[in-house]
């Protein structure tokens, strides 16, 4: 019978210190070291930020106006944390007290007699890799290739994204998923910073992609909202989708597509424009090599998590802010071209796909 759960409740309940997953460690070491740099300013149009009502509710305004400015950033460190004797128990990894939480649910109280017996394994999900596809296509990927470098890659059991097995196979990636688990020795990683070490598995995820089609014939996509994605309020988003394609963009709704139909438009493109979202994610891999995202943002939701990835690739990241409607918002299209002319003429032509799509 497990009592890990159990008994982390009793330590809460009496107050007792828990520790922290670098304290239950029995070794821990840096793999990639923090650095600081300057960061880019995003690209926008004046006027922009006066129509933000609210930024994303997980980071406060000052944050979202320090991404898009041109500031000193500190990148947090990569750190294993080497655990003996952890159990993977629903969505959470106990030691010794401790415990790290992967995802929303807890597990019960009381656990199985038996369990999953591994003598070696490298956690290669995150609690917001499981709650969200965006940060998993984004964030677990990277962590799964640097998992590899020190044991099976193991993930908590849960649905998989629906595209999740698509562009694990265009990747090379995947990990055996465990609903529970005891493991003689256990990789735990933190792994937030854009350092130098990240920015190469980027790279190497990025490689992957280029190399397994031709690239877009497109000079820009543009990323349709699902109708299963959480709705933003955005009224128009039609008139936006006509202007782009009256400019030659390529319309692609993802959650309609299979990966590899995905892929074949999203390949290499010089410039990918969407509403602020997870839908938006397979930018990151698939924009070629100094080219740009363009987020469209609800007044109500002002996030510019993506510049964070942007800076790290040396891509370019603009966005334009939507005009509030009550809870709803419009996009001005006008906008959107003028937004996308602040990119260097050249420099887009430069970066023009010279191979055409099968």
């Amino acid at each position: 019978m497990e009592l890990a759960p159990l008994i982390h409740r009793f330590a809460q309940a009496l107050r007792l210190e828990l520790p922290n997953i670098e304290a239950a460690a029995v070794r821990s070491f840096v793999i990639g070291r923090g650095m600081r740099e300057r960061r880019q300013a995003a690209f926008f149009l004046p006027n922009q930020l006066e129509r933000v009502v609210a930024s994303h509710s997980e980071a406060s305004l000052a944050h979202q106006i320090a991404r898009i400015s041109e500031v000193e950033v500190e990148h947090a460190p990569t750190l294993a944390h080497v655990i003996q004797d952890a159990r993977i128990l629903h969505g959470c990894v106990y030691a010794r007290r401790a415990r790290v939480v992967l995802a929303e649910t807890r597990p019960p109280l009381v656990g199985p007699d038996a369990l999953h017996e591994l003598d070696l394994g490298a956690l290669c999900v995150s609690y917001t890799g499981n709650r969200y596809f965006g940060h998993w296509i984004k964030d677990d990927t990277t962590l799964n290739l640097v998992a590899r470098e020190f044991g099976p890659p193991i993930a908590t059991a849960r649905k998989p994204w629906i595209h999740q097995a698509g562009w694990e196979a265009v990747l090379q990636l995947g990990a055996q998923p465990l609903a529970t688990a005891r493991v003689r020795e256990l990789f735990v990683f933190q792994d937030i910073g854009q350092n130098e070490h990240r920015r190469r598995r980027y790279q190497i995820l990025r490689e992957r992609v280029a190399a397994y089609g031709p690239k877009t014939s497109a000079p820009g996509v543009f990323v349709r909202q699902g109708k299963s994605a959480t709705p933003r309020g955005w009224l128009d988003a039609d008139r936006t989708e006509e202007r782009l394609a009256r400019r030659g963009f390529a319309i692609v709704e993802p959650e309609t597509m299979t990966v590899e139909a995905l892929h074949k438009v999203l390949n290499g493109a010089p410039v990918i424009v969407g509403l602020e979202g997870s839908s938006m994610s397979p930018s990151i891999l698939t924009v070629r090599d100094g080219g740009a995202i363009v987020n469209l943002q609800s007044p109500f939701r002002f996030n510019n998590l993506y510049k964070d990835y942007t800076d790290a690739l040396g891509l370019r990241y603009g966005f334009v802010v939507g005009t509030p409607r009550e809870n709803s918002f419009t996009v001005d299209p006008d906008e959107v071209e003028r937004t996308l002319d602040l990119l260097e003429p050249t420099r887009l032509r430069a970066l023009e796909p010279q191979v055409s799509a099968a």
